[in-house]
């Protein structure tokens, strides 16, 4: 028969466990977070932890329209003035954002936590974990995740089985007009270039700006432009000039939404590689994928 003292031991034991995970509970619940880039607040919101938030960044209310959050200027400018006002629990900030204000947010004593651009598909998943964890919704990222790198990995199956007899693709990949701005290696979008068994015609690590004249030395047999609206069109005009661009001549010129493409999100990443390999290689799929 267990002794009084074990049994009060256990009892102990059981009511600090439940005092903690309350605690942690009604915490996460309660935590009032502020997001400075769209692809944060993207990820909360598939974190289904939307009540959480209580104000973005313009553009990041996209597909999220609700009167109740409170838009803070924009990725690179914010109103420091307006987040202190909501007196949040928490800021989600990019380097994106200037430093000075960020500066100032911790000066207020407002909590900022800060995440460097993601360089890869580990990067973004690593991210959305740390954001789950602010939340509270560790296993349903993980959940999400086991999921979307199952998608991925199915994707790169028919993309081998495509491309078994072909040579890699050159791809130049456009994000900036003027200046001329590329996806260069150490980032995510080149982690797509090389899933679509595509070599990046753009080797400069440091930096993505480049030279007109450059891209048609190199010769590249796809251009994927990710500009938004106007700026898109014209450049496409621009490359439709030079007619001797392999991309040119056979026709292989895309635009893509710089939304899904520069969003680094889990979910994003997939859709992204996606419409890539549609463009491409005019893969079908059926509605579950």
């Amino acid at each position: 028969m267990p002794s009084q003292l074990n049994m009060n031991k256990n009892s102990i034991f059981i009511s600090i466990s439940i005092i903690l995970f309350v605690t942690i509970k009604i915490y996460s619940q309660s935590t009032k977070i502020v997001s400075l880039a769209p692809s944060y607040t993207k990820q909360i919101y598939t974190l289904k932890a939307d009540s959480n938030l209580i104000a973005y960044t313009k553009y990041g209310q996209k597909n999220h329209t609700n009167s109740e959050k409170t838009v803070v200027g924009s990725v690179v400018n914010i109103s420091v003035e307006k987040i202190r006002s909501l007196n949040p629990d928490l800021i989600l900030s990019s380097t994106l954002t200037r430093k000075k204000q960020i500066r100032r947010l911790k000066k207020l004593g407002l909590k900022v936590h800060t995440f460097q651009q993601p360089q890869s598909f580990a990067d973004i998943s690593d991210q959305f974990l740390r954001i789950a964890e602010f939340v509270n919704k560790s296993q349903f990222a993980q959940n999400y995740l086991h999921k979307i790198k199952n998608k991925i990995n199915s994707l790169e199956r028919k993309i081998d089985t495509r491309t078994k007899t072909e040579k890699n693709k050159k791809i130049f990949f456009q994000i900036g007009r003027q200046p001329l701005y590329a996806v260069h290696p150490n980032t995510y979008l080149n982690e797509v270039i090389n899933l679509l068994n595509g070599q990046n015609i753009i080797q400069n690590r440091s930096s993505g700006i480049c030279n007109r004249e450059t891209v048609i030395s190199k010769d590249p047999e796809i251009i994927f432009i990710a500009l938004n609206g106007k700026a898109a069109e014209l450049a496409q005009q621009e490359w439709n000039d030079f007619g001797s661009i392999a991309a040119v001549k056979s026709h292989q010129i895309y635009q893509v939404a710089p939304n899904l493409f520069n969003s680094p999100t889990p979910g994003n990443f997939y859709l992204a590689l996606k419409k890539a390999t549609k463009h491409i290689y005019s893969l079908k799929f059926n509605h579950k994928n």
